[in-house]
């Protein structure tokens, strides 16, 4: 039932009752129609702006994930090139030390970049793109420093399997026997020539010795030259391997010829006094890729440290050359 309603009427002073006319219901409904839509507008923007929506929270946690596993990767990253940059370090250092080569990864190839400028271009117009490029990026330098490095390591293998052979071909004790370390008389480095009268270089190292005395092959290898020249007179030459080369000059006779296999320790020819000579000695030499060397560096096998440093001094103070 409809609720009845009165008002005053003023000419009359009296209550009377007031009834709405259908227009006037319309336009209450439609007034409060109205009032009710702005009213849920206000309600449901406030809620909007202030109250994330469900899709809204699980946006922010799938990009809150995002960042965690993007800042994870990075960390891996770094850990990854840490680790490959202390192998390849490594590496080098067994090359250097161990095998007498030169590091094999250099810094322009170790840090060389990989591709074209616009390798990562797909990537720009990607939500995240720089991120994605740089993670890319990354990813591509570390997979082309285990390439780099496998190889590396593969050459490395490959030497130790031929150390033992290398270290019976590498030049390593006096051609001479060491019993009497007085048979060492000059040493290798500038001295006055015993002929020419000139201070000159003297490019290995001179044993005195009786004619006769035993000389010794001081590593495996094979026989270059052996043969008379005028400067060295009887000399033998034997190629090593593995860049080592090493002469034998002024023998009385030559135990061995040319194209022959030798070990070391074994015999190839006796003391002499031939060829540019002002006595009975041994001239003996080490080139090590075709550059001579001071050969007391290679006298490691069969000499104490006390008889080494016996060597050592020597070398330093006898300027005596016989040729």
């Amino acid at each position: 039932m409809a609720r009845e309603t009165y008002r005053y009427n003023p000419e009359t002073l009296t209550f009377e009752k007031h009834k709405l006319t259908w227009q006037q219901r319309l336009w209450r409904i439609f007034g409060f129609f109205n009032i009710s839509l702005v009213l849920g507008g206000l309600i449901g923007l406030g809620l909007w702006y202030f109250f994330p929506s469900p899709n809204e929270l699980e946006l922010e946690r799938n990009v809150t994930l995002q960042e965690i596993q993007i800042a994870a990767l990075r960390n891996k990253a770094d850990k990854h090139e840490k680790v490959l940059n202390e192998l390849a370090k490594k590496n080098n250092d067994f090359h250097v030390v161990f095998f007498d080569q030169e590091a094999p990864i250099v810094e322009s190839v170790w840090k060389g970049g990989i591709g074209g400028v616009d390798r990562y271009k797909h990537l720009s117009n990607l939500p995240k793109g720089e991120i994605l490029k740089e993670l890319n990026q990354r990813t591509d330098a570390v997979h082309r420093k285990i390439v780099v490095l496998s190889k590396s390591y593969g050459d490395l293998a490959t030497l130790v399997t031929q150390k033992e052979d290398f270290l019976r071909h590498q030049p390593a004790i006096m051609p001479l026997s060491n019993q009497d370390l007085t048979r060492f008389s000059s040493g290798f480095g500038y001295r006055m020539h015993p002929i020419l009268k000139i201070w000159k270089m003297h490019e290995g190292v001179d044993f005195t010795a009786p004619i006769g005395t035993e000389i010794y092959a001081t590593g495996d290898g094979k026989i270059e030259k052996a043969k008379y020249g005028r400067g060295f007179g009887r000399h033998v030459i034997i190629d090593h391997g593995y860049g080592y080369k090493t002469i034998y000059a002024h023998m009385s006779k030559i135990s061995v010829r040319r194209g022959q296999t030798i070990k070391r320790g074994e015999l190839i020819g006796l003391v002499g006094n031939t060829g540019s000579s002002t006595g009975p000695h041994l001239h003996y030499e080490v080139l090590k890729n075709g550059r001579k060397v001071d050969p007391i560096y290679y006298f490691s096998n069969d000499l104490t440290p006390e008889e080494y440093e016996i060597i050592l001094n020597l070398a330093k103070q006898n300027n005596r050359s016989f040729d």
